[in-house]
C-alpha cells in the first residue's frame, strides 16, 4: 500500500480551510511549528500517527478516511480492510503492524527479483 504524502497533506489542508482554521491555531493545538505544519500540508513532511490522529480529531474527520483517500494502490479495498483491522488499536500497535507489513512486502518484492535457479 502506497500512501501519497502530498495527497494526505492536501486533504488536511483543504479540510482545515473548510473549517476556517488558521495554520497558527492548528500548529499551537498540535504543539508543532507553523513551518512543520506547512511542510506537512504540502507533502514535504509527515506527522507522527499521534499528531495525525490529533489533527484529524480537530478537523472532525477520521484518520482512516484521510489515509484511505491518499492510498495510491490499485486495490483500495485493501486500504479499507486494513483500516478496519487497525480501527481500535493504539498507535504503537499500528506502527508495529505497518512495520511488519512493510517488511513482508519488501521480502515479496525482493523474492520476485531473484533469479530462479
Amino acid at each position: 500500500m502506497a500512501i501519497s504524502n502530498i495527497a494526505v497533506g492536501r486533504h488536511l489542508q483543504n479540510r482545515r480551510k473548510e473549517k476556517g482554521l488558521k495554520q497558527l491555531y492548528v500548529a499551537e493545538v498540535l504543539d508543532i511549528s507553523v513551518e512543520h505544519l506547512s511542510r506537512v500540508e504540502t507533502g514535504k513532511a509527515m506527522l507522527s500517527l499521534d499528531k495525525l490522529a490529533e489533527y484529524c480529531d480537530l478537523l472532525g474527520i477520521s484518520m482512516v478516511q484521510v489515509i484511505a483517500e491518499a492510498e495510491t494502490t490499485d486495490h483500495p479495498e485493501y486500504a479499507l480492510r486494513f483500516a478496519q483491522i487497525i480501527r481500535d488499536c493504539p498507535a504503537q500497535a499500528v506502527e508495529m503492524m505497518l512495520s511488519a507489513c512493510d517488511g513482508m512486502a519488501r521480502h515479496v518484492r525482493e523474492s520476485r527479483e531473484e533469479p530462479e535457479g
